[in-house]
């Protein structure tokens, strides 16, 4: 019995090009989301920042107090929760 081939794929590619030609209160809205989502982003920067500076101060105080730095950043990441953690 002869094992027959797939037949070949063949894709066709095109490219579009969109040019936005936005009036005034478009123009305005777009800034306005964009200037939103600068906001945002800035906040979650700010916040990770802040995370990430108070779990290395939780180490180094558990560090100074004698407990290992491998144990110190293992109990730092248990108590860490995450976006995915239910809030309770």
């Amino acid at each position: 019995m002869a094992a027959t081939a797939a037949p070949e794929t063949v894709m066709d590619l095109r490219a579009y090009k969109f040019r936005l030609d936005p009036n005034i209160a478009q123009t305005q809205a777009l800034s306005q989301a964009a200037g939103a989502a600068r906001v945002a982003y800035n906040m979650v920067i700010a916040h990770n920042r802040a995370a990430h500076d108070e779990g290395r101060r939780r180490v180094e105080e558990l560090t100074a107090s004698g407990v290992e730095p491998e144990e110190a950043a293992a109990r730092v990441r248990a108590q860490r929760t995450t976006w995915a953690d239910p809030v309770l």
